[in-house]
């Protein structure tokens, strides 16, 4: 019997032939290139706003580097201070804890910490003989900043670790035994400031005991005597800053020593400072190139294929080795940053015209693929009409979207830069009031000057009582009479040759020292000036031998050139080259209308002292340093700058009813980071959390440190435009959606029951009846589907009686497979069966085995059909499966293992699950073969039919079961024609061969893992 086919031809109008056409120009096409014009739009706005931000962050970077180029920041941004300074710390007061038991143990875990830091542990540790040992740190150094020490000093209780070693820069002054000397008294001094602890007196701060140190080095104040540190100080005998290093340590009998390291300024390899700052700067995304410019004008800009570079010259230190190349142009650094690796979103226009033209032609292949008949399925049908509508709508209000994302990052970008104005504006309303400061101290110190003028020489020795408060005034450290007069000492030197020098009692150490500076060279200028040709010959020959020994003691040690500078810029103020400290003389010359000068006068200031002067403003509230901005709630906070330890900050105070204890705490701790980087930073952490603006710059003449902190008083998220925008697109999106269904619903209005219907049948459910009444061809349709359910119920019926084999035989377009007998084809038989089931058997109940096994069959069953097999037989507790060759689907070779090893892997998860419930466990063995069976019909043309499968390769594969008990790995066996191909189709395929009596190798293999 041969089945009759049947064609269904469908005629259409040509309007209804065009209609697809028409829908996707009008519906699609057109609003997609609406939405690339908006697309593209959106993207110049974000493009202008890039390169807005990215030129503000290459600023912000040449700023940083600017900073690390700086020698003095270069020596001490390679030793990682911060850490080292708190470990030493945490070790100082380990050492002096009371509790004797915790010391040794909090001493001992700092020690290993200090031994574990990449510099420190380099230290000698547990050395018998330091001064042999210092190689490794010498060359950390060398690696590091690029020079050796030009001088090594250790300080220890004995010859090993107690040793100098000099560069010619620095000799020493003395023989080197009688400096061993000099080091010995500096180490019991050391020692003594060590035990102190924290707490030490003033008196041990610095080694007063030895000024062979502090002449050796060339200072004009003695060395601190620091556990750890770094210092900086100008050495008049190398006529150059030195950078010295202190290091504790202990030797091998565990006695502390101090080394310290002395590196001299000019010795620095400005080209080694240079490749290593680039290469530490050298990462990210920004690029950062050395090279030669022919620019007049420095820094630029400038735009190459979508990358922005800022171009600026290099420091002049740098400058000496780089000079002018042979055509002039000058060295430079480059900074490059590409505009697309700092943008934020996806995509590009070039971008956007490839996703358009992916979407057109996707597009026209749908249309192409409806006319040509590929979505004749219903399913297939709306899901493309849908489509179409919803992506024709949602690219162009996508677009519109986008631009709208952009107007608010542009108003944003644009409210950033008007709080970065306002603060900066803040700022220097701040520097403006203390310049103001700085003016009124300057005309106080002329008025100042005016009356002591006025007063007869023969008098002016009283001033003191007039410049000079009584000591009791000093007590309270914020009392208003401290700040009353903006200096802390003078020098007097009147017309008479009398002199007279007072300082505050925290600068009178400091000013002593300096007396016999003022004493000569204030004497000398007089002398010049003849301001001592009234006097009798005799005592002006005193003055000048007075001057000449004066003189004499200091010539080396001081630059006269600023005492010169004093009078010649008289009422200015002019920075101090006695002391580290920063420190300001402002001169006067006495009675300018005479002749002759009546005297000289200098005032002593410092930083500090006027910008207490304008904390205390802060404090009474004069200036507001904590407002309300728009959005953003601002606090303002100022540091002065210690120079006695450079890249340092000092906090100044600040009332807590303004900026409370954690807030400015906080901002401490970024003021710290920003100025250890940069002079000047601007930083948007408006993506964090909280969201917030940082600005922070050097004012005052190098003198203060400002920061500005900006925190939004919302989260940005809430942010009104942000809101309206997301809510935009929210609801572009959600009509773009409704619109594709409504529209494709309308057209296929009736298509969502037959949808229904088939989901109903692929879920073999036939208990169903559609009621279509549209009054066209799909309430015809709908009877046919009514028909073709009630004969698919009754198919799933007839299912019960017979086989599933049987069905498939019937289910065949082949009617030679519905006679009697059958044909051969080749096929791949799978047969697995329960180890020890007659045992199971007999050791439990029935309904227990029964349970089992229905359990058992539905777990393998399943595993048998989602790899194409169908199952034959089921005999007893084994199962007989067949898989056949089909051309849609994998070889049957590759199906049949692969569903042996999953119904292995679904076995362990079977008895995990009855472990679990306290039942037993089953195992089975699987056998594969593959070969010719005779595929047919066995029975009567009366009588009961089953369509089956015989042949030896069933046998042998029940054959291979029972041999798989015997197996090592996975209990599954295949025979050789199944392993062959296997090898060609599968990409990796791991067997193992298997041997037994009986058996002839290379006839069985073990499957053990299939990909």
């Amino acid at each position: 019997m041969k089945l009759k086919q049947t064609r269904i031809k469908v005629e259409q109008s040509w309007l209804s032939l065009l209609a697809p056409a028409l829908l996707w120009l009008l519906a699609f096409v057109i609003p997609v290139m609406l939405g690339r014009e908006l697309l593209k739009n959106a993207l110049d706005v974000e493009k202008q706003l890039l390169t807005s931000s990215a030129k503000q962050l290459l600023i912000s970077e040449a700023r940083k580097y600017r900073t690390s180029l700086n020698p003095d920041f270069f020596f001490q941004n390679q030793i990682d201070k911060e850490k080292l300074a708190d470990l030493y710390e945490k070790f100082l007061r380990a050492e002096k804890t009371e509790e004797r038991s915790s010391k040794s143990d909090q001493r001992e875990k700092i020690v290993q910490q200090l031994k574990n830091h990449w510099l420190a542990a380099k230290l000698p540790w547990g050395s018998e003989n330091v001064k042999n040992d210092l190689e490794p740190i010498l060359n950390a150094f060398k690696a590091v900043r690029g020079i050796y020490p030009a001088a090594v000093y250790s300080l220890g209780p004995d010859s090993h670790s107690r040793f100098v070693i000099v560069d010619k820069a620095l000799p020493l002054l003395l023989p080197e035994k009688e400096f061993d000397i000099v080091l010995s008294r500096a180490y019991n001094f050391w020692l003594e400031r060590f035990n102190q602890g924290p707490g030490r007196s003033r008196f041990f701060r610095r080694f007063n005991t030895t000024p062979e140190l502090r002449e050796w080095l060339g200072y004009f104040l003695n060395p601190d005597t620091d556990i750890f540190g770094q210092r900086i100080r100008f050495s008049n005998k190398a006529n150059d800053n030195l950078f010295r290093f202190s290091f504790t340590f202990q030797d091998a009998k565990k006695n502390y020593v101090n080394i310290n390291f002395v590196f001299i300024r000019r010795y620095l390899d400005w080209k080694f400072v240079l490749k290593k700052v680039l290469s530490e700067n050298n990462r990210g995304n920004i690029r950062h190139s050395f090279g030669y410019s022919r620019a007049s004008t420095l820094p630029f800009f400038t735009t190459d294929d979508d990358e922005l570079s800022f171009i600026f010259e290099v420091p002049i230190e740098f400058r000496k080795i780089y000079k002018l190349d042979e055509d002039g142009n000058k060295s430079v650094i480059r900074l490059s940053l590409p505009l697309d690796s700092y943008q934020r979103d996806f995509f590009s226009p070039a971008k956007i015209d490839f996703l358009i033209k992916l979407l057109i032609l996707a597009s026209l292949m749908l249309i192409i693929g409806i006319y040509s008949g590929r979505f004749s399925n219903l399913r297939k049908l709306r899901f493309v009409v849908g489509l179409s509508f919803f992506i024709g709508c949602l690219v162009p209000i996508t677009g519109l979207a986008w631009f709208g994302l952009s107007y608010v990052r542009s108003h944003q970008h644009f409210e950033v830069k008007r709080m970065f104005d306002l603060m900066e504006n803040r700022i220097d309303l701040v520097e403006k009031k203390m310049t103001l400061q700085k003016e009124r101290n300057s005309v106080y110190f002329h008025i100042l000057a005016h009356q002591i003028s006025k007063i007869p020489a023969e008098m002016r020795h009283l001033i003191h009582s007039l410049l000079e408060e009584p000591e009791a005034k000093y007590n309270s450290d914020y009392s208003e009479r401290i700040y009353s007069r903006p200096f802390f000492g003078y020098y007097f030197l009147n017309s008479d040759g009398t002199e007279h020098l007072f300082a505050r009692q925290n600068f009178l150490a400091v000013i002593s020292q300096m007396s016999p500076f003022f004493t000569g060279s204030f004497n000398e200028i007089m002398l010049a000036m003849n301001g001592y040709s009234h006097l009798e010959h005799k005592k002006r020959q005193d003055i000048v031998q007075k001057a000449q020994i004066a003189g004499g003691i200091t010539e080396k040690a001081v630059d006269k050139r600023m005492f010169v500078e004093m009078f010649e810029l008289e009422g200015a103020k002019i920075h101090s080259k006695l002391s580290p400290r920063k420190e300001f003389f402002t001169s006067f010359i006495l009675n300018h209308d005479e002749k002759r000068p009546g005297g000289l006068i200098s005032f002593f200031t410092d930083t500090d002292h006027w910008l207490k002067r304008i904390g205390k403003s802060f404090d009474l509230g004069l200036f507001p340093v904590n407002f309300i901005a728009g959005s953003y709630r601002v606090y303002l906070t100022f540091y002065p700058l210690d120079y006695i330890n450079v890249r340092d900050l000092h906090q100044l105070r600040v009332s807590e009813d303004i900026i409370g204890n954690e807030k400015q705490n906080r901002l401490y701790k970024i003021a710290r980071a920003l100025f250890a980087t940069s002079d000047r930073s601007k930083i948007n952490n408006l993506a964090q959390k909280p969201a917030n603006l940082v600005l922070a710059k050097v004012i005052a003449d190098q003198d203060v440190f400002a920061l500005a902190y900006a925190e939004r008083k919302t989260d940005s998220f809430f942010d009104s435009r942000i809101v309206l925008v997301i809510a935009g697109l929210l609801i572009a999106f959600l009509s773009s959606l409704a619109l594709a269904a409504g529209t494709s619903r309308v057209l296929l209005m009736s298509l969502p029951a037959f949808h229904t219907a088939i989901d109903e049948v692929q879920n073999n459910s036939f208990l169903w009846q559609m009621k279509v009444r549209s009054g066209d061809e799909f309430e015809e349709l709908a009877a046919s589907f009514n028909l073709m359910g009630r004969r698919l119920l009754e198919k799933e019926k007839m299912s019960q009686l017979v086989s599933e084999n049987v069905l498939e035989v019937v289910a065949s377009s082949d009617s030679e497979m519905l006679k009697p007998g059958g044909k051969k084809v080749e096929a791949v038989i799978l047969f697995s069966d329960i180890r020890s089931f007659t045992t199971l058997s007999e050791k439990y109940q029935a309904e227990t085995i029964v349970e089992m096994l229905n359990s058992y069959f539905t777990e393998m069953a399943e595993v048998i059909s989602q790899n194409g097999g169908i199952i034959d037989k089921l005999i007893g507790d084994a199962i007989q499966a067949v898989f056949y060759r089909s051309s849609d689907l994998l070889p049957p070779e590759y199906r049949a293992a692969k569903a042996a090893l999953t119904m292995q892997d679904r076995l362990i998860a079977f008895n995990k699950k009855r472990k679990q419930k306290g039942l037993f466990t089953v195992e089975n063995g699987v056998g594969i073969a593959s070969g010719t069976v005779i595929s047919g019909r066995v029975g009567t043309e009366t009588g009961k039919l089953d369509a089956t499968v015989l042949g030896k390769v069933l046998h042998k594969a029940e054959n291979l079961e029972a041999l798989s008990r015997h197996a090592k790995f996975s209990q599954i066996l295949i025979d050789d024609p199944t392993r062959e191909i296997l090898e060609k189709t599968a990409k990796r395929v791991s067997l193992q061969e298997f041997v037994a009596e009986n058996v002839k190798s290379g006839e069985i293999y073990e499957l053990i893992r299939l990909i």
